[in-house]
């Protein structure tokens, strides 16, 4: 006799589970690794059917930081449905350790303006970075890897004060800080730049952030109804 009783949900989020995050975003992952080496993409699909990019259906997600950050990165300028990316590498045989070396997002709010203005943000914990560094973690969480690192770069003081407190209520704790003196050109030479090491243990992240990923799937399918609702009730 079949049991009645309801499907209980996995303990923790799955990648299945943040592709479909982005998904109600209106946007999907790419994900390419050559060796050790990877990159993650978070896009807009392009629907276009050529050589033409759309860019018109993405929509922010809620509660995501606007804050501006100075320059221009070189990676995303040239592709309209690029929204962000991390590069980095996966070790499990030698370090046991996801290294996350890069991040890049694309200001949200120029999608639909001007997406090559060269505006571009951190997102907050429910934003496009939690959406991005969360599937790496993932990544390597399927892989059996224990450790994640990173660093906290220091561009700008409030935005580097920001990056910790986020990366901290995450699960990530503080290694050491990376400055100019001698002793830190190693650092350097690794993260090409300054500001604060941290590290976690990927098991826990994946705890800590279960909560918040299913809260964000749960907003966006409600966010979806709503506007197909709208949808209905303008075409009647």
């Amino acid at each position: 006799m079949a049991s009645s009783e309801p499907q209980r949900e996995p303990s923790t989020v799955s990648l299945s589970e943040f592709e479909e995050l982005a998904s109600l975003w209106g946007l999907q992952f790419k994900w390419e690794m050559t060796g050790p080496f990877f990159r993650v993409e978070v896009r807009v699909p392009d629907k276009s059917g050529g050589n033409k990019k759309t860019v018109g259906g993405f929509k922010a997600p809620p509660m995501m930081a606007r804050r501006r950050v100075r320059g221009t990165p070189r990676g995303l300028v040239d592709d309209e449905n690029l929204i962000g990316y991390v590069d980095g590498f996966l070790d499990k045989v030698l370090l046991d350790v996801v290294h996350l070396d890069k991040v890049e997002i694309r200001h949200p709010a120029q999608q639909t303006l001007s997406p090559n203005a060269g505006r571009w943000t951190v997102g907050s914990l429910y934003g496009l970075g939690f959406l991005l560094g969360g599937y790496v973690v993932l990544q390597a969480h399927q892989r059996g890897i224990k450790k994640a690192e990173l660093l906290a770069i220091y561009d700008d003081p409030h935005m580097h004060d920001v990056l910790v407190r986020l990366y901290g209520r995450l699960g990530y704790h503080v290694v050491r800080e990376v400055g100019e003196d001698l002793k830190d050109i190693p650092d350097r030479l690794v993260w090409g730049g300054i500001g604060t090491r941290m590290d976690a243990d990927i098991d826990s992240l994946v705890r800590n952030f279960t909560p918040y990923a299913r809260r964000l799937i749960r907003e966006a399918k409600m966010d979806r109804k709503e506007e197909e609702q709208l949808q209905l009730d303008s075409s009647s």
